[in-house]
């Protein structure tokens, strides 16, 4: 074994080092002048013999600046005549490797350009990492965190993975690390320049910060990822509008690297003012906030442990991560210069908003990827932070290609027959409580109190918004109205407890593990998320669970992350904020009627990894052909259907329904649906009572008109498909200029119109007629 300092003499038995190395005696000592020490490099690989002559010019610089080390090549005229001629072979031997490197992607440079600026580039990262402290340098390899922010500067403005890549590979200060990292410049647009850029924000870091720049630099936060387009938007709609306001961005678009950007421009005021800024990030749960520590730590380049408790201290800015349920909590005032909420469509709720009389900020941002539903737009207006500054969802992400194609599949499940003997009993409560309610007094006084007219309960889906203003507004509710509200509650547990559906998806589960996907399981409740596992450990072993009773939830995230394939299954936990880059399949199993859930619920599948294409699985209970009521059935049926198309529709994207059995119910459905609408109201159990003008109120006449000339150009007798319906509603609105992601209802268009274009067309030119 060759001597691990040398690299030319044996080892000693028994020792990593030859007899000379162990005395401390320099490289090389056997070979005095260079030619003699240049045929031991005879037959090396270019590499390699670089990394050897590297080490002998380092130790002669060791020897020139600071009297350590021998040097190894001496001559007739000492020293330094042979180390020159080992610069000059070595930069040779550099030229022609770096040569092959740039020819290979079709650059070519000036070999004295070349040498001049490695020399330059040499000499001033040799400098930089000799001045730092050696009781700081070399412990976590700052040197690739200083490089990789001095990148990221604003002269520069380079994405900088490729250092960290470099880093994991090559010690910081080989010759071969210098070398590929130079190349990788050279190789960057205008390359010359930026390695000029590269030099000049150095060479003025250290002059800035003579007594140790590398530390100075490293602890300041500079967000290491060049952000992509929409960020920059967004950010700058935020500046613009003086550091203040809610973005909207669809999930695993890069929301948190936002506040990251936050941050950064706090510290570099505060550099300014020569002051220490606070920075303060909440959210309603621990696993988002130790995420969040984790992202301050990894994309800002800062040192740090422990969980979310543990504050971050950086150059000019403190950090500090806290729950929104300690802060209402707190007896005085916390005060704050960049106040960073997350999920902040939480805040809204009574509770929660308490904490904006906790909180003095200077600068404040939200963050959300969920849309506007109910009355939170006006409890944000109310704050000032409505309407949102920027918005960025799922369909222009998708087609951005910031988040990858996916598919959707809606999978009605057959019910049992108990189950649907108890279903049935409800909806017919459900449905004689709300007529009873629509003509009390008792609502017509709690309507004025709401500030609301008779008109605005028209359907079940006003009945929820109703409730939920009146929650917002700390109103008590009449007693009818919360029974009914308990129903609706049963009605909805009761679908998504239902036992075939949920052993559908264990199946399903099972299949995609054994394929070698990972894959989440969506629930609404800790039972079905235990029933789930109990099934799923009788086959497979890598099963993980997350609700609000496991102990420590985060490190149950990072051991799925970390195993090569498994099932994650989770409540409402799963809902917002996690990072789970890798999983590829969505089944959700939850009834829960809200487009927030459902759009987040998709967002943890949507991160892109690779060139994966995620499926999301989307579960609804309906009922056994042979218990098919046709006076009931038909209505909470297309329900379910209308409902996901919506949210869909609202997104951009299409579902479709797969199972075929499903299908002939649903266009029995359809037509039992038409036949009842032509002689009366139809009840529609989480829609109420259903009016196509309801739904046409929503639409601008410019978008109905381009609808009918859309419908005109198809031939008489077709039939119009849900994916033709979604491409027919969308253009009609671009066009117009109008966003989708408001409409409601929309689906029943279609199938009122037993998807043919003359009766659909006919429909509209009714209501263009009645409100001309």
């Amino acid at each position: 074994m060759k001597c691990a300092k040398c690299l030319i003499r044996d080892a000693e038995p028994g020792s990593l080092y030859c007899s000379r190395c162990k005395k401390g005696v320099g490289f090389y000592t056997e070979y005095r002048t260079f030619e003699d020490f240049k045929s031991q490099l005879y037959g090396m690989h270019k590499i390699r013999s670089l990394a050897i002559l590297d080490d002998v010019l380092l130790t002669y610089k060791y020897y020139k600046e600071f009297g350590i080390f021998v040097p190894i090549l001496e001559g007739p005229m000492g020293y330094w005549e042979e180390h020159k001629k080992a610069e000059d072979y070595f930069f040779n031997l550099f030229s022609a490797i770096l040569e092959e490197r740039l020819k290979a992607i079709g650059i070519t440079v000036g070999t004295g350009k070349l040498r001049n600026q490695f020399d330059e580039f040499r000499e001033v990262l040799w400098k930089l990492a000799n001045s730092s402290r050696s009781d700081y340098f070399g412990a976590t390899d700052d040197l690739i965190v200083f490089i990789r922010k001095v990148l990221r500067s604003n002269k520069i403005d380079l994405n900088t993975d490729f250092v960290e890549s470099l880093g994991n590979f090559f010690y910081s200060g080989s010759a071969i690390f210098l070398l590929e990292l130079f190349a990788e410049l050279v190789a960057q647009k205008k390359g010359e320049k930026v390695i000029n850029d590269f030099l000049s924000v150095t060479k003025s870091l250290m002059k800035k910060y003579c007594d140790d720049p590398i530390r100075k630099v490293v602890n300041f936060p500079v967000v290491l990822l060049k952000p992509w387009e929409h960020q920059d938007k967004a950010f700058n709609a935020w500046l613009n509008n003086r550091c203040k306001g809610i973005i909207e961005m669809a999930t695993a678009t890069g929301k948190t690297l936002l506040g990251l950007m936050a941050i950064q421009k706090l510290a570099s005021e505060m550099e300014k003012r020569g002051a220490n800024g606070s920075v303060l990030i909440t959210s309603h749960s621990r696993a988002i906030l130790n995420q969040w520590k984790q992202e301050v730590l990894d994309k800002l380049g800062l040192k740090g442990g422990g969980d979310y408790k543990v504050p971050v201290s950086c150059e000019y800015v403190k950090i500090e991560f806290e729950t929104v349920q300690t802060l209402i909590r707190r007896d005085n005032i916390k005060k704050v210069n960049l106040l960073i909420i997350d999920e902040v469509h939480h805040i809204a709720a009574p509770e929660f908003r308490k904490i904006f009389d906790k909180i003095d900020y200077d600068w404040v941002m939200g963050l959300s990827a969920s849309p506007d539903e109910g009355y939170r737009a006006n409890i944000f207006r109310e704050i000032g932070l409505y309407p949102p500054v920027y918005r960025f969802g799922l369909k222009e992400a998708i087609e951005e290609s910031v988040l990858p194609q996916f598919d959707w599949y809606l999978h009605p499940v057959y019910i049992s027959d108990e189950e649907m003997e108890e279903f049935t009993e409800i909806s017919d409560q459900i449905a004689k409580i709300f007529y009873t309610i629509k003509n009390d007094k008792t609502t017509k006084e709690f309507l004025r109190k709401l500030e609301e007219g008779e008109d605005s309960l028209e359907t079940l889906n006003d009945f929820v918004k109703l409730i939920e203003k009146a929650r917002f507004m700390k109103l008590e509710v009449p007693d009818n109205w919360k029974k009914l509200a308990v129903l609706v509650t049963q009605r909805r547990w009761l679908i998504h407890r239902s036992l075939p559906k949920i052993e559908e998806a264990i199946e399903m589960a099972k299949e995609y593990y054994f394929g070698g996907k990972k894959t989440i399981v969506f629930t609404m409740d800790i039972e079905s998320c235990e029933y789930i596992k109990e099934k799923l450990n009788e086959d497979v072993d890598d099963v993980f669970v997350i609700h609000s009773n496991v102990r420590n939830p985060f490190e149950v995230l990072k051991a799925f992350k970390e195993c090569k394939n498994g099932i994650l299954i989770g409540a409402r936990m799963l809902d917002e904020g996690l990072d789970i880059p890798d999983a590829e399949v969505g089944l959700n199993v939850a009834a829960s009627k809200t487009r927030i859930q459902l759009i987040q619920r998709l967002g943890r599948i949507l991160r892109k990894h690779g060139d994966k294409r995620p499926i999301f699985h989307h579960f609804v209970g309906v009922p056994p052909e042979k218990n098919y009521l046709d006076f009931e059935d038909p209505f909470w049926i297309l329900d379910e259907v209308s409902w996901v198309q919506d949210t869909a529709l609202s997104m951009g994207v299409g579902v479709k329904v797969i199972e075929a059995d499903a299908k002939k119910i649903i266009g029995k459905s359809e037509r039992k649906l038409k036949e009842y609408a032509s002689y009366r109201d139809i009840y529609i159990p989480s829609y109420g009572v259903l009016k196509i003008g309801r739904i046409l109120n929503q639409f601008p006449e410019e978008a109905i008109q381009k609808i009918i000339s859309i419908l005109d150009a198809m031939p008489e007798g077709k039939t119009i498909s849900d994916d033709e319906w979604f491409r027919i509603l969308r253009e009609s609105f671009v066009e117009c200029g109008k966003g989708l992601h408001t409409v409601k209802g929309h689906w029943w268009i279609l199938v009122l119109g037993d998807r043919k274009p003359e009766r659909i067309k006919e429909n509209l030119k009714t209501w263009l007629k009645s409100h001309a």
